[in-house]
């Protein structure tokens, strides 16, 4: 394998590692908490006694979860999209860029979904509610 395809292959990995392990991905199954949603939502039923609290707090895991879904589903489009760029000769560094401005405004959009329902829960549990769910978080 001559330098240069050994060099472009391991650009590739790296590109493809920081897709892969973007710091958006990881709230999307853990609510950036290290805990399921499953385990999130477990924990809710062991530790919020009002019935139609737990409920609503079910359902914003559930939309958090189903929002997740979909931003795991373009994420992966657009990993398709930068492989595909990658083993193109011709392809230009403006289609990369567009790929990857594509990429950041996903994840800024993330993020803000992410805080409001940060915000949401928050809201509808006591503090102690939140220290027993997720765990000493303040």
């Amino acid at each position: 394998m001559t330098r240069s395809k050994m060099q472009s292959g391991q650009i590739l990995i790296i590109l493809l590692a920081s897709l892969f392990f973007g710091g958006s991905a990881i709230l999307v199954g853990t609510l950036g908490t290290g805990h399921s949603l499953e385990e999130l939502k477990s924990r809710i039923t062991h530790v919020v006694k009002d019935a139609d609290r737990e409920r609503a707090l079910k359902g914003v895991l559930d939309g958090w979860e189903k929002a997740g879904k979909e931003y795991e589903k373009a994420t992966a489009g657009s990993q398709k999209s930068i492989v595909g760029l990658a083993h193109r000769h011709d392809a230009t560094r403006a289609e990369f860029q567009a790929v990857y401005r594509e990429i950041d405004a996903r994840d800024a959009r993330n993020i803000d979904r992410f805080v409001a329902i940060r915000e949401s829960i928050k809201k509808q549990m006591t503090r102690e509610e939140w220290q027993a769910v997720f765990g000493g978080t303040r």
